[in-house]
């Protein structure tokens, strides 16, 4: 995949989950009395950031159509970057970021021939159970990355499995697999992760079904590393619903066959109707909020912070303002009429806000009018 130019300082800074540490989610997979398989995950980052439901029928060289959970991306959830997916023969995968792994040789593993952003795809469109993507991950691994993150894969069947650079965990028949963000597989202690003994009781506790899964949504999802969207899919009938915090907790169900009818498009977190419908809204472009009138240009210099990218630093800079990013990157941006400052080789634009009760200052970065992710700043 090609990056076009313009995006690359936000994928520089919005990186792929394989890498990212501070993102969470709790994972579960479960069997119920009538033998009905179920997953369920929360999805933990930025709420700034736009995600999308991608759809990728069956094509000649493939054997299954499926879905993407993506962040931000530029070509709607194609590569590596996606957090999750599920394809029409009921497997379906998600990742729980955990501590970095430092006793794993990469080297004891092959590259995919086809690179890393082939990896998911390929097992999505190829595979059905998952003894064949653990198979494939006694072979192959990512050429960099897949060190600080678990990957949580269900099948139809009701096998479930954890696989991370620690190993691999294989739940017995029968029995639910509960992942959050620590070391499974490297026997990891999560007394201290509060969601998994919670997510656990209530599978002990109640009949393995749609109420119990979006209750378990409901009651781990995180307020400081924000739950942006869950998705609880029955492996066994194909039916899948959406929830998004985005759109004030709305829930939308669809079938997976229905979704693949539908052909190659994307669906916004922020706007679920559309699954409803059918229409698209890949592309879909929000409007960018000026920055605040009476914010002047000095007023806004001073380091912000974002949990999911760290510090960004404004400074007077030519014509506008000088922003600098903890990867190395500095950029200036040129003020523009509506009080907003953009940087034409990034597309980037950033917009700066003051609550009103406290006069917090934030900073929202935007490309191509879609809000990328917003930092805070304490006024003095």
């Amino acid at each position: 995949m090609t990056t076009p130019t313009h995006y690359t300082l936000l994928l520089l800074l919005l990186t792929s989950l394989l890498t990212i540490p501070a993102t969470a989610c709790t994972i579960v997979s479960a069997v119920a009395e009538n033998g009905q398989v179920w997953n369920m995950n929360n999805e933990d980052g930025p709420r700034g950031v736009a995600n999308y439901i991608n759809v990728f029928p069956k094509t000649e060289e493939t054997r299954y159509g499926y879905y993407t959970l993506s962040y931000f991306s530029p070509e709607f959830g194609e590569g590596g970057g996606t957090q999750g997916g599920m394809n029409e023969a009921g497997l379906t995968y998600d990742f729980n970021a955990m501590r970095y792994v430092d006793d794993f040789d990469p080297e004891s593993r092959t590259a995919y021939p086809a690179g890393n952003d082939a990896i998911l795809a390929h097992i999505m469109a190829n595979m059905r159970s998952v003894d064949e993507v653990v198979a494939f991950f006694e072979t192959y691994w990512f050429e960099e990355g897949f060190r600080s993150a678990q990957l949580h894969v269900a099948d139809r069947d009701g096998k479930f499995a954890l696989i991370s650079a620690s190993g691999v965990v294989v739940s017995a028949p029968g029995e639910p697999l509960v992942s959050t963000n620590f070391d499974i597989c490297g026997k990891e202690d999560g007394s201290d992760c509060w969601r998994y003994p919670l997510a656990t009781e209530r599978l002990a506790e109640r009949e393995v079904g749609l109420a119990t899964m979006l209750s378990i949504a409901l009651d781990t999802r995180q307020k400081q590393h924000q739950t942006v969207y869950s998705n609880v899919q029955n492996l066994t009938t194909g039916d899948i619903w959406f929830m998004s915090y985005h759109d004030a907790d709305k829930l939308v169900q669809v079938n997976m066959q229905d979704l693949l009818a539908r052909g190659r498009t994307s669906y916004s977190f922020s706007n679920l109707d559309a699954l409803k419908g059918g229409d698209s809204t890949a592309g879909e472009q929000s409007e960018v909020t000026p920055t605040n009138s009476s914010l002047t240009t000095e007023a806004l210099v001073g380091t912000y912070h974002s949990d999911y990218i760290g510090n960004v630093v404004v400074t007077p800079g030519e014509d506008g303002l000088l922003v600098a990013f903890d990867n190395g990157t500095e950029d200036n941006f040129e003020m523009q009429p509506d009080g907003t400052y953009f940087n034409e080789t990034e597309g980037l634009t950033v917009a700066f806000h003051a609550k009103e009760e406290s006069g917090e200052l934030s900073v929202d970065m935007y490309v191509d009018e879609r809000w990328a992710v917003t930092a805070w700043r304490e006024v003095e």
